[in-house]
């Protein structure tokens, strides 16, 4: 067959008078593409009206990416897509594909394309038939989110429910299945109910196996141990009733059995106690078991078709509609239940209790979920569990949609979702709890009121902004606000949920904290999340204060121990010398000549003075930490005043280490506390000479620098180790490396306050070791 050029081509010469009549008048949109060009020779006047052009010619010449979008559904370029195509359908002779279609006028759509190799001598064209399938997209899209529905509704569903395969193994359950049969979960692929011994020794198999032959059939209550087969040791045993129904497909084949299941055993143990405590109500809790047996087997046998019963009810208890799995459970058929009333099937007893829902119902919308009993036809009471809400009729007025723990069919349950959806939107505005919702690219794209107050920002000024845009640049754990947030939108859409705490800006200035628990909440090929914030402000304060308590009293804990240890160690030496030097004297008094009686007495007055300077230096931090120590500067001789500590560090330590002295620089007379000079200087000479080996010269300089005083104190002794110098001034504090050298941590102390109240500061020069030196500065004219 000679083909002419790849510009334009006659149908004729392609086939003969059949083909061009075919291919022209054809209703499907057929085109001829040259493979050696890539571009299109021919096509119908369908195939231009599917392309959105003025004639088949305008399509002449034009690749098959001339007519689409840069990039497919699946992300592939147009480009790269057609050429495999072409390839496929020149290796295999044909070949069946989805495009998405730009046509020319720039509208996108989804067509089936078919290519079909036509080969005549050296030359090969493809026949492409294009349907459009735009509505199947649409249509599947649809079937997709309504089985996502459904299966929201299996999942969320308040009964167990396990679905079974023909065979008798476990295909799926819902969370109230996971939590019901937690314990053998790990087991249950080994589990067949057609072969399981348990429900075999029960007696249970000819039951099971009439489900599977296609009959709905009601279990009762038996005790199931939660384990799988029989050399597994039990997790506890269950009261556990079921309702089995088939699932058929068209043609009649069982395609699964449903099985609901109902956990009894709380109702069973209740009922052993009560027989066990009280044998006159054995009567009663046997007939009230076996009616709440009755009804709810009933309630199983309704359940098969309809899971949930449904029923909307005007303002003044008139039934408008139900359902059948409704009517079924009071006995009725559906058009006898709209004669009735709500009170009709409501026991009297009840009266005061749905007078209250009501008044719930007026405030909030909703009610339930909570039990109550409905009056079958017969007379006997069905016991439910109610929840529904409030909704607008068609006629404006106000009517209550209940639903009593039921299932409804595919449409039912859609209708049952999009009466949530708009709850949803009044719970959302409604709520006391912060709400918001973020977009795909993690941007807000709603918050409720409540959030917008925490913000302090109008609602409206949320939508595409960042939630790193309300805090602070970095969290008060030191990481980034824009990190934290994208960590935690990650994890959420990874797991599903977060919980975690952020600190935004509220407008007025004041930073806010805030408990964040984000959802991953599915929609359609997306994902969004919601976020529930809730002000923790004040229970972080709490939290603070708590923790400043507990310091505070484990500080004060300590302090009153290292006081009494301090006691207890300082005091006993002394005592027991004055003890002992007061029985010498008792026992040999008339024996001593009078040089042993004046040491025994001045043993005595030695210790006593002893422990009287202990007790005036803890009474002297109680005034100092109290504030009751008053500052009284007065002009003194310093000069004098050096010498004579001097004088008294040298007695009251034998002249233990001798004291190097100097007042040069010293003024005549400087205004100061004597007082609290006294314990400054007294405390740091002692220490001095105390800590020195003994022999070893301890320095002591007064002088005046820069319009102040400066005291200077060095010793060559042991020193302070540098792990003890963070804690050098805290009472009862003493250096680690002081041994069996007596002392009572208060010193220190005691000299740190007295220099602050003379407005001066204190500085430590040490080497462990080897010496420390102390710089005392006070202002010359202290204020």
């Amino acid at each position: 067959m000679d083909f002419p050029s790849a510009s334009a081509l006659d149908p004729a010469s392609a086939g003969g008078d059949w083909f061009r009549l075919l291919f022209e008048r054809s209703a499907d949109a057929l085109a001829l593409l040259d493979p050696v060009s890539g571009t299109f020779v021919a096509s119908n006047h369908a195939s231009a009206v599917a392309a959105g052009a003025g004639s088949p010619g305008d399509l002449c010449g034009l690749p098959p990416s001339a007519l689409a979008p840069e990039f497919q559904a699946d992300g592939r370029p147009s480009a790269d897509v057609a050429r495999e195509a072409v390839r496929r359908t020149l290796e295999q002779g044909s070949h069946r594909f989805e495009w998405t279609m730009k046509r020319l006028d720039g509208i996108l759509t989804h067509v089936d394309v078919t290519a079909t190799a036509l080969s005549d001598g050296d030359r090969t064209l493809i026949l492409t038939a294009t349907r459009n399938i735009e509505r199947t997209k649409r249509i599947e899209g649809d079937l997709h989110v309504s089985e996502s529905r459904w299966q929201r509704l299996f999942d969320q569903a308040p009964m167990s429910v396990q679905v079974f395969a023909p065979d008798g193994t476990s295909r799926q359950g819902n969370a109230a299945f996971r939590k019901l049969f937690g314990p053998v979960l790990p087991d249950l692929h080994e589990f067949n109910i057609r072969t399981d011994p348990q429900l075999e020794a029960a007696g249970m198999n000819l039951l099971i196996e009439r489900a599977f032959a296609g009959e709905v059939v009601v279990i009762p209550p038996i005790p199931f141990e939660m384990r799988i087969g029989t050399e597994r040791e039990s997790r506890g045993v269950r009261w556990i009733g079921s309702t089995m129904f088939p699932v058929f497909d068209s043609e009649g084949k069982l395609v699964e059995v449903v099985c609901v299941h109902e956990d009894q055993t709380d109702r069973k143990r209740a009922g052993e106690e009560i027989n066990e405590l009280n044998q006159s109500l054995e009567r009663r809790i046997a007939e009230r078991t076996a009616e709440l047996r009755e009804s709810e087997e009933r309630f199983k046998a309704l359940f098969e078709l309809s899971p949930l019963g449904m029923a909307r009810v005007s303002w003044d208890g008139q039934f408008r509609q139900v359902n059948p799995s409704f009517a079924r459970m009071l006995g009725y058929d559906p058009e006898e239940v709209l004669d009735l009333s709500y009170w009709d099937v409501t026991p009297i007893e009840y009266q005061a209790q749905e007078e209250q829902i009501l008044e719930i119902v007026r405030e909030t919308g909703r009610f339930g979920p909570f039990e109550k009993e409905y009056i079958h036809r017969d007379g006997h009471r069905i016991p439910i569990v109610l929840s529904g809400m409030m909704i607008q009729g068609a006629d404006g007025q106000n009517e209550l949609w209940g639903i009593a723990q039921d299932v409804t069919v595919r449409k039912q349950a859609e209708q049952a979702l999009r009466e949530s959806e708009k709850k949803f939107r009044t719970l959302f505005e409604e709520s006391s709890q912060g709400v918001m919702l973020h977009d795909e690219n993690t941007c807000f794209s709603e918050v409720n009121p409540a959030a917008a107050a925490l913000f302090g920002i109008d609602a409206a000024d949320f939508a595409g902004r960042h939630p790193a845009e309300f805090a602070a640049e970095f969290q008060p754990n030191g990481e980034r606000s824009e990190t934290v947030a994208r960590r935690e939108i990650q994890r959420c859409l990874e797991s599903g949920t977060s919980r975690f705490e952020w600190t935004h800006r509220h407008a007025a200035g004041h930073s806010v904290s805030l408990e964040v628990v984000l959802s991953r909440i599915p929609n359609g090929d997306r994902y969004l999340m919601q976020a529930v914030v809730t002000d923790i402000s004040e229970r972080k304060r709490a939290e603070q204060e708590l923790t400043r308590a507990l310091e505070r009293e484990r500080e004060l804990n300590q302090l009153k121990s290292n006081f009494v240890s301090m006691v207890s160690h300082e005091f006993r030496t002394p005592l027991g010398i004055i003890q002992s030097s007061a029985e010498i004297l008792n026992d040999y008094l008339d024996q001593l000549d009078p040089e042993e009686r004046r040491e025994q007495l001045q043993s005595i007055i030695k210790n006593s003075r002893r422990m009287a300077g202990l007790m005036e230096d803890v009474l002297l931090l109680g005034r100092l930490d109290s504030g009751r120590m008053e500052f009284t500067p007065r002009p003194l001789d310093l000069a004098g005043l050096c010498r004579r500590l001097v004088d008294e560090v040298r007695s009251t330590t034998d002249a233990r280490c001798p004291i190097e002295f100097s007042t040069s620089g010293l003024p005549a007379e400087a205004c100061a506390d004597e007082r609290l000079l006294r314990h400054i200087l007294l405390n740091l000479l002692s220490n001095a000479v105390k800590y020195s080996p003994a022999g070893q010269p301890v320095s002591f300089r007064a002088g005046c620098t820069d319009g102040a005083l400066v005291f200077w104190v060095r010793d060559r002794g042991i020193g302070i180790p540098e792990e003890d110098l963070p804690v050098l001034f805290e009472a009862f504090r003493r250096g680690s490396n002081v041994g069996q050298t007596p002392g009572t941590g208060l010193g220190l102390v005691i000299v740190k306050q007295s220099v602050e109240l003379h407005g001066g500061h204190l500085q430590v020069d040490n080497r462990p070791g080897g010496g420390t030196r102390f710089t005392i500065t006070i202002p010359l004219s202290p204020a």
